[in-house]
């Protein structure tokens, strides 16, 4: 429908706009009235966009405050938790030495993540990495409330051969 892809737009200048990445407090507490989670979804977008590190940064934070702000504290420990993993990655690929600064970073973001767990059903206080998605079905909960992890058969090309 027209009418609603020119509101997501409208909404998407709205929300990526300088003056919210400077005032959190303001895309906080703005009544999101029936479109919080299309405001997420956005913000996960935004961060996902490559750019200098302040907007990404900016990004992961605006959207961990808008979570905490609605009281999704999952997806608040799962916005932090993401973002520092993906600084481990990008370290990882630049292959150079971690500054200290980098290292706060991540550990800044991982006791976020951890106050926020902390706040969730402990049957529900778990995160799965980004890249782990790919290669495991959902969890189920067992008959004690474990978790079990059923990973997905790897790709024919990739199965062990049978022994000869």
């Amino acid at each position: 429908d027209r009418r609603r892809q020119g509101g997501y737009r409208c909404l998407r200048v709205f929300v990526d706009g300088a003056n919210f990445r400077r005032r959190l407090d303001k895309l906080c507490l703005f009544p999101w009235l029936g479109c919080s989670h299309t405001v997420d979804t956005l913000l996960r977008e935004l961060s996902d966009i490559p750019g200098s590190q302040a907007d990404i940064d900016g990004a992961y934070h605006a959207r961990y405050a808008l979570n905490v702000a609605r009281g999704d504290y999952h997806r608040a420990a799962d916005t932090m938790l993401t973002y520092a993993h993906n600084l481990v990655e990008r370290n990882a690929l630049d292959g150079d030495v971690v500054p200290v600064e980098t290292l706060r970073r991540q550990q800044d973001a991982t006791l976020a993540a951890i106050n926020c767990l902390s706040l969730v059903d402990p049957r529900f206080a778990f995160w799965t990495p980004p890249d782990a998605h790919a290669s495991t079905v959902p969890a189920s909960l067992s008959t004690t409330g474990s978790r079990k992890r059923q990973h997905a058969s790897p790709p024919a090309g990739l199965r062990a051969a049978p022994p000869a």
